[in-house]
Parts: structure tokens; sequence; C-alpha cells
């Protein structure tokens, strides 16, 4: 006969500390990322720059519109291209900010504001 002794498989068991570390990398994580927030924020306000915000708005105001012309809402067009530039690199940012559709209508009207500046200084 067959003993319960030879048919025992043995199981590796998941350390502990695996958890644990995971646990402590999701809170560097979480930590690093509020500490991005605040660097955005802050370079926001040291720069001078059009707000998170000011841009959201703009483009909830002008969602469906044509032909809009950016500079009744944001009258300085290179800052509203540093800040739009900015808002759109710092992806972690925007996303918690701005919808995909918004910031790639964001990105369609930082191309025209482009073309608009360079057409600006072309004649002068």
């Amino acid at each position: 006969m067959i003993s319960d002794d030879e048919f025992k498989v043995s199981r590796k068991r998941k350390s502990t500390r695996s958890g644990s570390s995971n646990t402590k990398m999701s809170r560097r994580t979480a930590k690093l990322s509020q500490e991005g927030d605040s660097d955005f924020v802050l370079s926001q306000e040291s720069q001078n720059l059009y707000t998170a915000t000011e841009i959201k708005r703009f483009l909830e105001q002008t969602k469906g519109l044509r032909l809009i012309i950016v500079e009744e809402h944001f009258p300085d067009l290179k800052l509203f291209l540093r800040s739009a530039k900015i808002l759109t690199r710092k992806s972690g940012m925007a996303e918690d900010v701005l919808s995909d559709q918004e910031i790639y209508r964001l990105k369609k009207h930082i191309v025209k504001v482009k073309s608009q500046i360079s057409s600006l200084d072309d004649e002068f």
C-alpha cells in the first residue's frame, strides 16, 4: 500500500514581507505624486501662468463651438502657449484635471496658437 507521506507535496508560503514592501512602495509613489502636484502648482505661481482651472473653464465654454478666438479668453497668447504646454506635459496632473478629450482639444488649440504667433512674428 501507498502511505500518505509519499503523496505530500511541499507548498511554498508567501513571505509576509512582499506585501509590506508593496505597501511601502505605493506609499512612496503616492508621496511623490503629491509632491509633484505641489511642485506643479508652485511652478505655475512662480512663472505667472494661466491656471489649469482657467484652461479647463475655457475648454468647457468653447466645447462644440467653431472658429474659436483664443485671444478673447487669453489675451497673452505666448503665456497661454506656455501654460497649455506645461499642462499637457504633466500627464499625471493633466489626467486629474482634464479628460482625454479636453487634452486632445487643448493640443489642437496649441497648434492653432503656434501658427498665429508665427504669423504675427512674420509680419514684424
